[in-house]
């Protein structure tokens, strides 16, 4: 597999404690979607995965920045049964972008991070 492009972010968690929900849903809506949301609000404290995923939009958009202009909303951070993060990457009509993208995330107490590398091929 070739690299095609590699991005790393990391953010405050407090940014993300400064958003209540209930007064800033249109600013989880612009950066999240819906499965996202539902994901981080079912956790006892949903910010440092709410920074995690922002972290790993960052990180995607820095990734993929050579070759593809990228916004929030084409970026979905998913889990798999066993917990595991990947991406899903949609074009501007909402179709898979077809390329591997890999994605790491990690938090702490103040801090939330990710990196991410894409590849060509399968």
């Amino acid at each position: 597999m070739d690299i095609l492009g590699i991005g790393v972010d990391i953010e405050s968690i407090d940014r993300f404690r400064k958003y209540p929900p209930d007064r800033n849903e249109r600013f989880f809506q612009k950066i999240f979607t819906s499965f996202e949301l539902d994901y981080c609000f079912k956790k006892k404290d949903p910010y440092p995965h709410l920074a995690a995923r922002f972290a790993a939009k960052e990180a995607a958009v820095k990734a993929f920045s050579e070759f593809k202009k990228l916004q929030f909303p084409q970026i979905e951070v998913i889990n798999d049964e066993k917990g595991k993060p990947s991406l899903i990457i949609n074009d501007d009509n909402g179709e898979k972008v077809v390329s591997t993208a890999f994605v790491s995330l990690s938090h702490c107490d103040k801090y939330a991070t990710a990196f991410v590398i894409v590849c060509k091929g399968q």
